[in-house]
């Protein structure tokens, strides 16, 4: 069970499609309390209810956030952020929709 993650161009294209793995999600908001302090974060901290649409504005709010949490779990799970900010920095991004199970 993990977030899926698909990201849009300006035509409404899907550029891809990628998980928010259920390990990665329990590290950033099982782990510790800390994720309540990142606006975009409480977005998605439960699987059920996240149906959730960004602008590339709020995308690059959620990347902020996603750099900032970094310094609050392993190694490992920092690397799997690293690359989903890389995702998001897609250059052709326009929407990202976040969708829960």
């Amino acid at each position: 069970m993990g977030l899926d993650v698909l990201l849009y161009d300006k035509h409404d294209k899907l550029l891809e499609k990628f998980i928010i793995e259920e390990e990665l999600h329990s590290e950033i908001f099982y782990r510790t309390n800390n994720w309540g302090s990142y606006q975009y974060l409480r977005k998605i901290n439960d699987y059920y209810s996240p149906n959730l649409h960004l602008n590339l504005a709020e995308v690059e709010l959620l990347k902020n956030d996603l750099g900032q949490y970094q310094i609050f779990v392993e190694r490992k799970y920092s690397l799997k952020i690293s690359d989903i900010i890389e995702k998001l920095s897609n250059q052709k991004i326009h929407r990202v929709h976040i969708v829960g199970d």
